[in-house]
């Protein structure tokens, strides 16, 4: 399967139209294969203006086949809550 960043996925929905809005607007625009990405994010929150920036390299790229098995949730492990909901006091 191909590498692909969030950005990247078609449909991906948050719930905050604001977010959904921007993320169908970016993926529009993104073509092919990044081999190097740089994403920054700028936001305010709570009157504090916030940046991430995040870069992404891509390097050995090979094609493997993968066994089902390895896309199972582990024994033990539970569903956690939206953390941007969580975040943003949405509920």
């Amino acid at each position: 399967t191909d590498f692909t960043n969030f950005l990247q996925m078609r449909g991906l929905r948050t719930g905050l139209d604001a977010v959904d809005k921007l993320l169908a607007t970016e993926a529009a625009q993104i073509k092919g294969f990044p081999l190097k990405q740089v994403t920054t994010t700028r936001f305010s929150f709570g009157g504090n203006d916030m940046t991430s920036t995040t870069t992404s390299t891509v390097r050995n790229v090979r094609q493997v086949r993968v066994a089902p098995e390895m896309f199972a949730v582990p024994a033990g492990y539970a569903r956690t809550g939206n953390p941007v909901e969580k975040m943003f006091g949405a509920r």
